[in-house]
C-alpha cells in the first residue's frame, strides 16, 4: 500500500493522460518513474491501471503471477516426463506456496520470478529437443523452424517481463536458475550445444 500499488497507480494515470510515466513528481522534489524499479511501469500487467479500477487491476495482478508460474511448472515438468497429476501438485506448490507466497507484498518480486519455469523450458526446448522435435538440427534449420520460433519469443518475452516487473531480486534469482541449468544442458551428452546457443543468444 506504501510503494507497489501506489507507484503502479501512478504508471496508470499517465498512461491514461497519453503520457510516458518517467517521471514521479509526488517524492521529495521528484524521482524517476519509469526507470525506477518498484514502479513496473512498462510491466504488461501495469497497463491495465490505466483502464481498470484499482482494486480489479491490482487483483489481476495478484492473481496473474502464481498462475503464469503454475502453468510454467507444469509445462516444464510435463516436458520432463512427468506425470499430469504430479505436475499439476508441483505447480500449485510452487505458485502457492513458499517463496511465491511469502513475498507476496512485493508484487514485482512474484511477478518477476513468475517467469522462471518458461525462461529454464525455453532453454530446454533449445538444447534437448524432444522425440517430435528436430532431432540434430542445423543453425538454419534451428532458425527456420516455427516451433524454434516460437519459444525463441517466449524466451523473450519471459526474460523481458522479469526484467520489468520492478525486482532485481527476480532477475538475480531467475539468472541464477537459468545459469545453473544451462550449464547442466551444455555438459549433457548429445546436447545441440551451438543451435541452443544461437537461439538463446537471439531471444
Amino acid at each position: 500500500l506504501n510503494q507497489n500499488l501506489p507507484l503502479r497507480a501512478l504508471s496508470g494515470e499517465f498512461y491514461r493522460a497519453g503520457k510516458l510515466p518517467a517521471w514521479n513528481p509526488l517524492i521529495w522534489t521528484g524521482t524517476p518513474l519509469l526507470s525506477g524499479w518498484n514502479a513496473g511501469s512498462l510491466f504488461p500487467g501495469t497497463f491495465l491501471f490505466a483502464f481498470m479500477p484499482l482494486a480489479l487491476a491490482w487483483g489481476i495482478n495478484l492473481a496473474l503471477a502464481p498462475a503464469v508460474a503454475a502453468i510454467g511448472i507444469y509445462l516444464l515438468l510435463r516436458r520432463f516426463g512427468t506425470g499430469e497429476v504430479a505436475a499439476a501438485f508441483a505447480g500449485a506448490v510452487f505458485a502457492y506456496t513458499g517463496f511465491m507466497a511469502g513475498p507476496v507484498v512485493h508484487v514485482g518480486l512474484i511477478q518477476g520470478t513468475a517467469f522462471t519455469p518458461w525462461i529454464i523450458l525455453g532453454l530446454d526446448f533449445f538444447f534437448r529437443p524432444g522425440r517430435d522435435e528436430i532431432k540434430s538440427p542445423s543453425i538454419r534449420q534451428a532458425f527456420t523452424n516455427p516451433q524454434m520460433q516460437l519459444w525463441v519469443v517466449v524466451l523473450a518475452i519471459s526474460i523481458a517481463a522479469t526484467v520489468l516487473a520492478g525486482d532485481p531480486r527476480a532477475i538475480s534469482s531467475s539468472a541464477v536458475a537459468a545459469l545453473i541449468y544451462l550449464i547442466a544442458l551444455l555438459i549433457r551428452p548429445r546436447a545441440h550445444r551451438i543451435t541452443g546457443i544461437g537461439l538463446t543468444v537471439l531471444a
